[in-house]
């Protein structure tokens, strides 16, 4: 299935400069543990719960598999709690894509992560719906230990 969200992960993949592999929800455990082994992938984005389920059965054996945070709230945006806790990581993760659809709330919840020393190494608009005054806001932030 077509779900706009999975265009906006990829073109936030991108912008770490790494390249996106769709695996399907529908796959099983040995078939995702198969295709990460495969194409190298470093980083998991997770769409529910279920598949999470999936990747976490075979997660010991993906050592190569790193982490990073996605987060694409909803409009609302995540809010100061989410983003406090997202700070309070312990290991912190290398780095967070956070994908927007609103810029006011993602400029608020942005500001939570920058107050906690964390850096915003690149943000990029992206007109998705050409025509409307909906854009697409794609920020990565590292955590104070990522080297700044």
């Amino acid at each position: 299935r077509n779900v706009p969200a999975f265009h906006w992960v990829d073109l936030a993949t991108l912008v770490l400069g790494a390249t996106p592999v769709s695996i399907y929800n529908s796959s099983a455990p040995d078939q995702i543990e198969y295709l990460v082994q495969h194409c190298g992938a470093k980083v998991a984005v997770l769409e529910d719960d279920g598949f999470a389920a999936k990747v976490l059965a075979v997660r010991d054996q993906l050592p190569q598999l790193e982490h990073v945070v996605v987060l694409d709230p909803a409009r609302a945006g995540a809010g100061a709690e989410v983003m406090a806790a997202l700070a309070g990581l312990s290991p912190a993760p290398r780095a967070v894509a956070y994908v927007s659809c609103e810029p006011a709330p993602f400029a608020r919840d942005v500001r939570v992560l920058l107050d906690a020393g964390w850096g915003l190494r690149s943000l990029q608009a992206f007109d998705l719906f050409p025509m409307t005054e909906h854009v697409e806001v794609v920020g990565i932030l590292e955590p104070p230990a990522a080297g700044r």
